[in-house]
Parts: C-alpha cells; structure tokens; sequence
C-alpha cells in the first residue's frame, strides 16, 4: 500500500491539511504542537476507527482558545492510497447530530454519527455502511498486520513473547520435536519421556518429581540418627561378656555337679540337692524375663518400623496430593485466563454500535427532494441492516456467553476438584502429626525398656533358696562345699550380667538392620535423583538445541535481527521460555532508540517478503534517529524542526 495524499479537515485541531506524498517517501518537519503526530492518527482512523496509539476514545474535535469543543463542525480525514495496482479513495466523517426538540424550533445536540464513503479517484464516492467500509479495509490490509507494517517498535515492544514467537513460526517455520531429535539423536530420550507433554511440562514434571525425591532422600539420614540414638551402648568388654554366655553355663554346671557330688549323703546332702532345685527354678524363671524382655523389646521394634513405614506413605500420600493440586491451580489459572479473553471480547463486541448514517433525502445529483417512497426505501434498507447487525452481534454475543458458561462451569468443577485434594492433603496432617509423635513415644519406649522385675513365684523361690542356705550354714558342711558356694554365687551373678549383655545385642542388631534399611534406600533415592537430574539437563539440552534450530531459520529470513528463544532461569537453574530480539549482538532492551527503530524495519522487512503487503511506515521523532536501514515500504518520516512553526513537507527523488 502506497500513500498517495492525505487531507485532513478539521481533526485534532487541524482545520485543512494536505499530505501530498504520491506514494514517495516523504519527511514532514515541525515544531512541537504543529501536528506531526496528528497525521499519524489520521491515516489510522480514517482506516480503522483509531488513533496511532490503538485507543478508539480520542479527542477528534477542534476546540477553541478556552479548551472547548466548537460545536456543529464536521470533521474528515480522506486519503488516497495505491494497492495492489488499484487506487481509490477513502473518506470517514465525524459529525454531530442536532435534532428540534419536540413543540419547539430549538435545536438539541443528540450525539455523534460517523459516516463512511469510498470510490476512484475523480469520482462521486460512495456512502457505505461501516461494516462494508470495514470489509473494504480489510480486504487491502489486516488491522493486525497494518500494525506490525506501520509502526517499527510494534513488533518488540508492543507484542508479548508468545505473540511474537507466533509471528517468528509462521514467518520462519515450525520446529518440531521431532525434528530436534532427528538433528541430534543422543536427544530422542525426552521426545519419549515426554510422552505426548510438551518439554516444559515435562521439565515442570521432573523438577517436581525431583524436589519430592530430594525431600524423601532428605529424611533417611534423621530416621537413621533417631534409630542410632535408640540402641544400647556397647564397649568391646561387653561384647566379650556377651560371648560368655555358654562358657558361663558349662562352669556354673560343672560347679554344682561338684558340690552335688561332696554334699551327697546326710542331711547336708538332702539341703543340697533341695537347693540345687531351688537354684535351678530360679534361673529359669530369670531365663523367662529374659526371652520377655527380649520378646517386648522386639515388638517395640516391629511397631517402630511399621509406624516409621505408615509416616513415610503419609508423606507420599501428601506429595502426590498437593503435586495434583498444583497441576489443577494450573489448569485454573489457564481456564480464568480464556474467561478473561472471553469477557473482553464480549466486552468489545456489545461496544460495537451499527453506523449507518443519516438517510439521504436530497438528491446529490439535481439537489431536490427525494421522492417519499425512496426515502422509505433508504429507511427500510437502514432498518434491515440493522436489524442484520443486531442479530450477527446478538449471535455473537450468545456464542461468546455459551463459551463463557462452559469455561465458568469448567473452572468450578477444577475448583471443586483443587478443594477435594486440599481438603485430603489436609486431612492428613494431624495423621502424619500423630504418626510422627507415636514414632518418638515408641522410640522412648524402646530407650527405657529394662528386664522385668522378679514375680511373686521367683521372690518365694529365693526366700526358700535363703531359708535352706541358712539351714546348711547352720550345720557343718565341708569347707570345700563351703567354697563351691562362693564360686557358684560369681559364676552366676556372672552369666546373669553376660546374659543382659546378650540381650541388649539381639535388639542392637534389629536397630542396625533397620539402619541399613534406611541408608539403602537413601542411596537409591540419590541415584533415581541422579537420574531424574540427567533427564532434566537431557531437556535443558533438548530447548537450547530447539533454540539453535529456530535461531538457524530466523537467520534466513532477517538480515540483521536475530532472537533469543531460551534464557537462564536463575530461580530453579534452568531455562525459560521467551522470545526476545538483539540487533547486532545487542539485546533489544539495551538498544538506542535509533537502533531499535532499525531492528523494527529489519522485521518489517521480513514480514513484508513473507506476507507480501506494504504499507506506510510513520516514524514519530525521526530526528533522533541520523541513519536508517532501507526498507522496502514508504517511509513517512515526523521531524522535530522548531524553526519550521508550520508543518514542512519534502519528499524524496
């Protein structure tokens, strides 16, 4: 598209102005105020309704002195544009609508009505609906694309990355997964891993998986400690002790054999033989306070493990419950974001107003009245159009309020899903609370268990044991006999100790087991980390080669803009998604303005080979700019010159 002239009349406090470009790149200079940028606003509304700035709600009407608006004005931009061989001319009026009010000659002000025309240069031009006026803007040039050809900074700074991303896809191609893969094939791992997600989410997925790996690994180390602290202290003496047992057994066997053996005949003999029975009854009922205290603590035990297990499956629970949720809050958040895109677009759409003018009733040709059956024939054709307009937008408006109803009922079923798992992960707290204060009153348990104390059948035993032992001091046993009984006494008190010894080992070795339990499952945990480490840099590998592959292709089709698709995420040690232009090796956001400027007409550029459209750039400020890339459309450019106090235009040969 080419711009041959534009005539500005009475716009934005413009009264007449003609821009005669003839389709040649032009600089306009003035000094502030003069109106520069009001061309600029012109040649977008009489397009699209708009000013430069993409806002429909401007001012357009002339005002005076005192800041207010001169009444009863009729305001126009008209322009003559070449497109595509054709050229034609496109008028918009902006004028007031004044009505008598009713039993009086006094005429009210009752709004603002817009008015379109189009035709050939040097002819009539034709009065058209704004719809159809629309449908003939459109068909020589987008809205979206007008915008990304007019104006050099849209593209960067005005787009958000995924729009631009977008633009840079259709412009450059598409990269797919597979076709990183195929470029680099030590890479297809996560094409499989991914399994249908895309490679953020499967990022999203492994660093999840891995926090929650790390948190587990985390855990081993203290559950090993609270189990160390739970065992008996040992010396190598008490080891030694403890191996004693069965020597200690065989000498105090060998011990009361003897004295048996001295003391058999007489009454000596009968006390003996009733105290070795005594004795005996004795050890055994000690050795049933061993094998239940043995018994007790290795229940303890079991009840330790299985408490430590039911805390370890709370915590996995609750991991899975609030990774769920986090994946719902997810998909939340994405369904407002639709409900918000809906909204407003409902929201443009019940701000269209049909515009279609006033009906004509003096002939244009001849300037008589036009006959009553025309006029009602114009009226019912505004009427129908109308009514045509009404329904397409009440259409519209119902489609956009169904979509809008699915996607609320869509949100509310996510909600009640995210309330449910919260509700679960919360309802597992006091059960993981009191699972882990079980496992500390067990382990308590455990520390302070001792061998039980000696029933009522054992302290009568030994009440008897004394009884007979009095007895045989009463009479006159052998002194050897006599000494027998010292070192039966040491032998026992001996093996009783050794035995104790023995026990404290069993439930050492039941804690040990259980130590190891927990460091192996610690040490595969740090590999399956390990593992799920390598599979997230496999992806980080995977988006910069991507990267690389888009970088290649954008290279082609610009001559001096390259973009950035990937960059560190500092927060998680990864990358990040984004698409961010450097002109020259410089990142877009520490450019100049002048080089900015050129970064923008290096895209226009591109995009003009890739759609096949031009239009007029208007380059506001262009003063602070001294050189500028060629570009393949006309370049209006806008020219702070402050001795010019009157807009000055020179057109280039």
């Amino acid at each position: 598209m080419k711009l041959l002239k534009l005539k500005l009349e009475n716009f934005k406090g413009v009264r007449e102005f003609i821009l005669d470009a003839e389709g040649k790149n032009v600089a306009v200079y003035g000094s502030n105020g003069t109106g520069k940028s009001t061309l600029f606003d012109a040649f977008t509304w009489c397009l699209f309704g708009k000013n430069s700035k993409d806002e429909k709600d401007f001012g357009i009407k002339t005002r005076n002195a005192l800041g207010d608006e001169i009444p009863k004005m009729e305001h126009a931009v008209e322009m003559t544009v070449e497109n595509k061989g054709r050229t034609m001319v496109l008028r918009r009026e902006y004028k007031e609508r004044w009505r008598k009010a009713r039993g009086t000659d006094r005429a009210v002000y009752d709004g603002n009505t817009t008015d379109f025309y189009f035709g050939p240069v040097g002819e009539v031009l034709t009065k058209v609906p704004g719809r159809r006026y629309q449908e003939i803007v459109s068909s020589m040039i987008p809205e979206q694309l007008f915008k990304l050809l007019t104006d050099p900074l849209f593209f960067n700074e005005k787009l958000s990355w995924k729009e631009r991303r977008s633009i840079l896809t259709k412009v450059c191609g598409e990269v797919s997964d597979a076709d990183v893969a195929a470029a680099d094939p030590t890479l297809a791992e996560v094409t499989a891993m991914a399994a249908g997600r895309s490679i953020d989410e499967t990022r999203q997925a492994l660093r999840q998986t891995i926090k929650k790996t790390s948190d587990a690994r985390a855990e081993c180390e203290p559950r090993a400690d609270e189990c160390r602290k739970a065992m008996k202290p040992l010396t190598v003496e008490d080891h030694e002790k403890a191996a004693s047992v069965d020597h200690l057994e065989k000498v105090l066997a060998d011990l009361q054999a003897q004295k048996a053996s001295i003391l058999a005949e007489g009454a000596q003999a009968k006390l003996q033989s009733q105290k070795l029975s005594v004795e005996n009854k004795i050890r055994e009922l000690e050795a049933k306070r061993q094998e239940a205290y043995r018994t007790e603590a290795n229940e303890i035990q079991d009840r330790l493990d299985a408490e430590q297990r039911t805390g370890t499956m709370l915590e996995r629970k609750a991991d899975d419950l609030m990774y769920k949720a986090s994946v719902v809050k997810a998909e939340i958040n994405h369904t407002e974001g639709q409900l918000q895109d809906l909204r407003k677009s409902w929201d443009d759409e019940y701000g269209m107003q049909f515009e279609g003018g006033e009906i004509t009733t003096i002939c244009p040709t001849c300037g008589q009245t036009m006959p009553e059956e025309k006029i009602q024939e114009a009226r019912e054709w505004m009427e129908r159009e109308e009514a045509a307009f009404n329904a397409q937008k009440s259409e519209k408006l119902k489609r956009i309020n169904e979509a809008g109803k699915k996607l609320t009922e869509q949100k509310q079923k996510l909600a009640e899903e995210l309330k449910d798992l919260t509700d679960q992960a919360a309802a597992l707290d006091p059960q993981l609370e009191e699972s882990r204060k079980m496992v500390k009153a067990i382990q308590a348990k455990l520390a302070a268990l001792e061998m039980p104390p000696a029933g009522n059948t054992e302290v009568a035993l030994r009440n008897s044991l004394k009884k007979i032992e009095d007895q045989l001091a009463a009479g006159q046993p052998s002194h050897v006999a006599e000494s027998l009984d010292n070192e039966i006494w040491k032998a026992n008190e001996q093996l009783k100790a050794a035995q104790q010894i023995r026990n404290y080992e069993e439930v050492n070795q039941k804690i040990q087991a259980r130590i190891g339990e927990l460091l192996h499952q610690g040490q595969e945990l740090a590999r399956k980390q390990t593992d799920l480490e390598r599979k997230l840099y496999l992806c980080d590998r995977f988006l910069r080669k991507k990267a690389e592959m888009v970088n290649a292709l954008a290279a082609k089709k610009f001559k001096y803009v390259r973009f950035v698709m990937f960059k560190p995420n500092i927060s998680n040690d990864g990358i990040e998604e984004c698409c961010e232009a450097s002109f020259q090796g410089v990142p877009y956001k520490d450019l100049n303005t002048g080089f900015r400027v050129n970064a923008g007409l290096d895209v226009i550029n591109t995009l003009i080979d890739v759609y096949g459209e031009d239009a007029p750039i208007f380059f506001d400020n262009a003063e602070s700019v001294t050189k500028l890339i060629p570009t393949k459309a006309q370049m209006i450019r806008l020219v702070v010159s402050e001795k010019d106090k009157t807009l000055r235009v020179e057109k280039e040969n």
